[in-house]
């Protein structure tokens, strides 16, 4: 069963933040994470968001909201592999 990190983030476009997720994540072997209120806007380029080993799926801000769902890639690929 795939393991779920659910985060109210209220803000990831501050220093270090990315990384700071990127090594729960990494830590915890979490297959996938959603993340809301990022607060991330167009201007932020998806590779600021890269988290190494996952797949970024985002959508940018509004009012100080976006989020974005990362994907472990070793679960993305198995169920490549099912289909």
């Amino acid at each position: 069963m795939p393991s779920l990190y659910l985060l109210n983030a209220a803000g990831l476009a501050k220093p270090h933040a990315i990384e700071h997720i990127a090594a729960e994540l990494t830590s915890n072997g979490t297959d996938v994470a959603i993340i809301t209120e990022t607060h991330f806007k167009t201007k932020h380029a998806d590779g600021v968001l890269n988290i190494p080993g996952y797949t970024l799926y985002r959508r940018a801000a509004r009012r100080r909201r976006g989020y974005i769902c990362t994907v472990n890639s070793a679960v993305r690929n198995l169920e490549t592999r099912r289909g």
